[in-house]
């Protein structure tokens, strides 16, 4: 699964592109759906909340007052533009196209494509343990996961909702200043997002002992847990690690998928 991800891993120019066609044609009153922007606004020229550019070589995607932004959700092209009643004007009428953006944002997904390049695998069909992990993989591999076959209108509920907790996750962390460095797992850890020395995501689809790293400059640590099959979210304050290899302990009531922030 993860040498496959690897070999369509684009270069971020295809990627933002690709990125900004979905949001621009799907989403609708981003100032809603949106992270909270107590802050200076990034773009006065751009309404609070709204997804911008910020950043250069390379540039990142973020909410204009708040922060970065990750994007996880289903497809739906043709059944979003043609949602309603046709009226003569063009336009259509009803409360389909609102319905489907309002069921989205109730999961916690914020986006959906209606045209995109073609993935490592585009056609998940609600695979239940096997596409959420399909998700965490490109999450994992630094890339947004907007996948084709997981319907905004009637797509699994379940499924929805992981895509929900994917971005809630990522949302809480530098994933935009991170790399994968897998060569720092060890113990249950599968995958790895880092900035050596300063933040990093571990993954684990099948966690048997710790969540393991490689390589922790010693110091004092905060870790945000997240249970990815329930959304439970926990976390730890003032973690003590010593120079070297690193191991830490998920939850008790957490299952076997897990993914930790340090």
């Amino acid at each position: 699964m993860r040498s496959q991800q690897k070999t369509v891993h684009l270069n971020m120019c295809v990627f933002l592109m690709a990125a900004l066609i979905s949001l621009i044609i799907s989403m609708v009153g981003l100032q809603v759906y949106g992270q909270p922007t107590d802050r200076k606004l990034d773009d006065p020229n751009a309404l609070p909340g709204q997804i911008i550019i910020a950043g250069s070589n390379p540039g990142f995607l973020k909410y204009n007052g708040g922060g970065p932004v990750f994007l996880a959700g289903p497809d739906n092209p043709e059944d979003f533009l043609f949602q309603g009643t046709l009226n003569e004007d063009g336009t259509r009428s009803g409360r389909g196209q609102e319905g489907m953006i309002e069921r989205m944002a109730a999961a916690g997904v914020n986006a959906f494509h209606c045209q995109m390049f073609r993935m490592r695998r585009c056609n998940i069909k609600d695979e239940g343990a096997a596409a959420r992990r399909y998700f965490w993989s490109c999450a994992m591999e630094g890339i947004h996961t907007l996948e084709a076959y997981i319907h905004a209108n009637d797509g699994n509920e379940s499924t929805l909702k992981e895509m929900g907790f994917l971005n809630k996750f990522m949302e809480q962390t530098p994933f935009h200043r991170m790399i994968p460095r897998d060569d720092l797992a060890s113990r249950s850890t599968k995958w790895v997002l880092a900035r050596p020395g300063e933040s990093y995501v571990a993954y684990s689809y099948e966690y048997l002992d710790k969540i393991g790293l490689k390589g922790l400059v010693a110091g004092t640590y905060d870790l945000f847990w997240m249970d990815t099959v329930t959304g439970e979210t926990f976390k730890q304050d003032g973690i003590t690690v010593n120079w070297g290899n690193a191991a830490f302990a998920k939850p008790e009531s957490f299952g076997s998928e897990v993914v930790v922030f340090i």
